[in-house]
């Protein structure tokens, strides 16, 4: 029994147009369809290497959570990472297109990458890495 590889990673958004020309335009992930049911929309790109975007929106009824007033992080999700090419291409990109860059481009030695984080159109972080010497 073993786990093969991540087939889909899901986030909620508020705003699908938006989201939807983040994720496709800015990232440059290939639209692959679109579901809708009674509750929601979900809306399906292609991540480079196999695994597949889930965008929800509950049409309004989903809420942002609280943000947390404090020095401690809280526990959870705390960023999803793509490898790239070149970290300050993209860093570059993300600045043309008026992307929140939140951390970076920085050289991570002990990590041995150079990442730069960035925030998609509802705040969530993401962050590009590349190994250093690459």
């Amino acid at each position: 029994m073993i786990i093969k590889q991540i087939e889909h990673i899901s986030i909620n958004v508020s705003d699908m147009e938006e989201a939807t020309r983040f994720y496709r335009d800015i990232l440059g992930f290939s639209y692959l369809e679109t579901v809708s049911d009674e509750m929601k929309d979900l809306v399906y790109f292609a991540i480079p290497g196999a695994a597949r975007l889930e965008l929800f929106n509950y049409r309004g009824k989903a809420v942002r959570p609280a943000p947390v007033d404090s020095d401690i992080e809280p526990l959870g999700y705390v960023h999803l990472a793509f490898l790239v090419d070149d970290v300050d291409e993209w860093a570059k990109h993300f600045t043309a297109h008026t992307v929140p860059v939140t951390y970076g481009p920085e050289d991570l030695p002990s990590l041995g990458m150079r990442v730069c984080l960035f925030t998609d159109p509802d705040g969530n972080t993401l962050e590009i890495c590349a190994p250093l010497g690459a």
